[in-house]
């Protein structure tokens, strides 16, 4: 038994060095995702902003068009049935 208990040692060392570089890489690996996946949300949240900015600069820009068109001196109920 003790001729082989170097190797024995050796082989568990050699195991634990294993499983702990795996779990560092692992570590390492999901942290570099998540980073990644936060960087793409705010991306997309950017994009998102300005669609909506964009989609109310239009909203209002038709707004003040069909205004401009639109005969004065209407009541609110005739200004809503020309607007649909």
């Amino acid at each position: 038994m003790l001729e082989r208990f170097p190797y024995d040692l050796l082989l568990s060392v050699v195991a634990g060095l294993t499983t702990l570089i795996a779990a560092i890489l692992s570590h390492y690996v999901t942290r570099r995702r998540r980073k990644e996946n936060q960087e793409e949300i705010r991306q997309v949240e950017v994009i998102a902003d300005a669609l909506q900015k964009e989609e109310a600069a239009k909203k209002v820009t038709i707004v003040e068009r069909v205004v401009e068109k639109m005969p004065p001196g209407l009541s609110k109920e005739q200004f809503s049935l020309l607007l649909d």
